[in-house]
């Protein structure tokens, strides 16, 4: 068998999907498609466009060399596309650990700013002693002294610590 029979092979059944499923999207015969699987064939670039589109993956994905089954580091930074996913990632490596409500809410920060997304701020947060980095929550007074200016500048409020309500979760959202 060739390489691009095994890959198409491989998409077609970890999609679950007939050789006649696949032959009627791709607009071709399932004998053709059983004989590309086996080798007998080739396709044209058109029929392996559209057998890719048929599976929804790219061209590349059916034609490149890389091992199907073993994903790749970028596999696995893409297949985090959405928020809830990377939260799971950062989760998993504190999970023989309890996870408190304000680190909860830093790494949810920290999991959004990677992906562009508002933060989320509590009281609580921003009156803790220890700063997670990249966390954009200032721990001590000093560090409020000099980013006040630097905040008010980019329509920022940064409060003092001792005005916070420590026992508030309110959550709001940054604009």
């Amino acid at each position: 068998m060739n390489e691009l029979g095994v890959r198409l092979k491989f998409f077609r059944e970890q999609r679950n999907m007939s050789l006649r499923a696949l032959a009627k999207m791709a607009h071709v015969s399932h004998s053709f498609i059983k004989d590309i699987e086996s080798g007998r064939s080739n396709p044209s670039l058109d029929t392996a466009l559209a057998l890719a589109k048929a599976l929804n993956i790219t061209l590349a994905d059916l034609t490149d060399e890389k091992k199907v089954n073993e994903p790749t580091v970028e596999d696995q930074v893409l297949s985090a596309s959405n928020i809830g996913e990377a939260l799971k990632m950062a989760f998993n490596m504190y999970s023989e650990e309890k996870i408190d409500d304000i680190t909860f809410y830093k790494l949810v920060n920290l999991a959004k700013e990677k992906f562009g997304l508002p933060s989320v701020e509590t009281d609580e947060a921003a009156s803790q002693e220890k700063d997670i980095p990249g966390s954009g929550i200032l721990g001590d007074d000093e560090d409020d002294k000099n980013n006040s200016g630097n905040a008010k500048k980019h329509g920022k409020d940064i409060r003092h610590k001792d005005n916070l309500r420590k026992s508030s979760t309110k959550i709001t959202r940054e604009s």
